[in-house]
């Protein structure tokens, strides 16, 4: 990547998470809920089988009304699980289950490289939602900087293909 793209791009992250930082939690909530809705109302959303659901970090819309959603109707969710510079996707059965996932060292909740679960392989995704520092007016992302999304939607466009499926909606 351009060094000068590079250092625009961290200097938007380092404001961005400033930003976020200081907002009242009354106020995420609010804005949660908003998005929550609109999703729900989404037709990817509503036409959807399988769905990966990023779970939320403070600053982030939180997520989980949306997934106690996923996992209240007849939908599949699958969550991020990440090791070194990879992730997949792996499934999660209930709302017990997803309470009781460990935090991992950034305090989310993360199922363990060691808990056998189903990953997204067999059936493909049909919707992702991820999370965002910033969009510009396109509705383009900027992710937290690690490329996690950013190779993983690849994987799984690659994957839903030679499957027959189409892209995954993100």
């Amino acid at each position: 990547m351009n060094p000068a793209l590079r250092a625009l791009k961290d200097t938007i992250r380092k404001d961005m998470r400033i930003k976020l930082s200081v907002l009242a939690p009354e106020e995420i909530k609010r804005q949660s809920l908003i998005v929550a809705n609109k999703l729900l109302e989404m037709p990817a959303f509503k036409e959807s089988k399988t769905v990966s659901v990023y779970i939320s970090m403070h600053g982030e819309i939180n997520t989980q009304d949306i997934i106690r959603t996923l996992l209240d109707s007849e939908k599949s969710c699958y969550v991020p699980r990440c090791k070194g510079k990879n992730m997949d996707m792996v499934k999660i059965e209930s709302w017990e289950d997803f309470i009781s996932l460990p935090k991992n060292n950034w305090n989310i909740p993360e199922p363990t490289q060691d808990d056998p679960r189903e990953n997204d392989t067999p059936r493909g995704l049909d919707l992702i939602i991820m999370p965002g520092l910033a969009f510009d007016r396109n509705g383009t992302r900027l992710g937290h900087g690690r490329g996690y999304y950013d190779k993983y939607i690849v994987k799984a466009n690659a994957y839903n293909e030679s499957i027959g499926r189409p892209p995954v909606a993100t």
